[in-house]
């Protein structure tokens, strides 16, 4: 008989929230292995983000076709490095003994569509500390971590690349005003044209899901920019409109990186 639900509830209680949540990463990661869709990843082994990438099975026909479409229009970069994102989220529908809920911080490798590690954040803190503790989990080194503008905060910088060997891509808003205001003014100059012709920029358009997407990145030198290990600033531009070319909605969101211009651009 399979055990009851009043077992499990017991059990979970018991066990160690983290450490479950590390141990079913690396299993997922290792059926992914076993299986030849992807090499496994986390504490192990982080695999190529050059290698050929899995089609993760979709619920429709045709949105498995617009992946595979996607594939083969948008071959992996060579040289491109493996990328992670760190996100929180609260949980609905569970409750800690003093009636909070709790809140989650996980490490997303959206290319392969797979949570690499996941830790509690602890209710009397952010999330932070807890990145810091996130990717002590795992080998970062090579990979490049982006996170939003909560983790835009010197240590973090400092730690990803000096300590953990990796590179970040922090989105920049109000609670950096000292280092956000520069890199608005610096890249707000010319258009994006402009800096297409000269090497800093790039352009693209999609269509799917009943909307086109427009997305254009420029990028600049992180001269005088006071922040550890900077190298390049950015500023993503996101056009969404209907098939009719109506449109929607626009986002702007401003970034710093450690990665050199050297390197293939950062993700948008």
């Amino acid at each position: 008989m399979p055990p009851s639900e009043r077992t499990f509830r017991r059990v979970l209680a018991e066990l160690d929230g983290d450490a479950l949540d590390h141990q079913v990463c690396v299993y997922l990661s290792e059926q992914g292995a076993s299986s030849g869709a992807v090499p496994a990843q986390g504490a192990h082994h982080l695999g190529d983000d050059r290698a050929q990438e899995s089609v993760v099975a979709l619920p429709r026909e045709r949105q498995a076709r617009r992946v595979r479409q996607r594939e083969r229009e948008r071959p992996a970069v060579p040289g491109l490095l493996p990328a992670a994102g760190a996100d929180g989220k609260t949980i609905r529908g569970a409750r800690r003994d003093d009636g909070t809920r709790p809140h989650l911080l996980s490490l997303i490798c959206q290319r392969r569509h797979r949570t690499l590690a996941q830790r509690a954040v602890d209710a009397k803190t952010s999330e932070v500390p807890a990145l810091k503790a996130l990717i002590g989990q795992m080998d970062a080194t090579g990979m490049v971590i982006t996170a939003d503008a909560l983790h835009t905060v010197r240590e973090t910088a400092r730690h990803l690349v000096e300590d953990a060997g990796a590179h970040y891509v922090l989105v920049l808003k109000g609670n950096q005003p000292a280092i956000a205001a520069p890199v608005m003014r610096h890249l707000l100059a010319g258009t994006d044209l402009d800096h297409e012709r000269a090497g800093t920029g790039h352009t693209e358009t999609d269509r799917g899901h009943s909307r086109t997407e427009r997305r254009a990145i420029r990028t600049a030198p992180a001269d005088g920019i006071d922040f550890p290990r900077a190298a390049q600033i950015l500023r993503i531009v996101r056009h969404a409109g209907d098939l009719n070319g109506a449109a929607i909605s626009k986002e702007v969101a401003y970034a710093i990186t450690s990665l050199p211009p050297a390197w293939p651009d950062p993700p948008s």
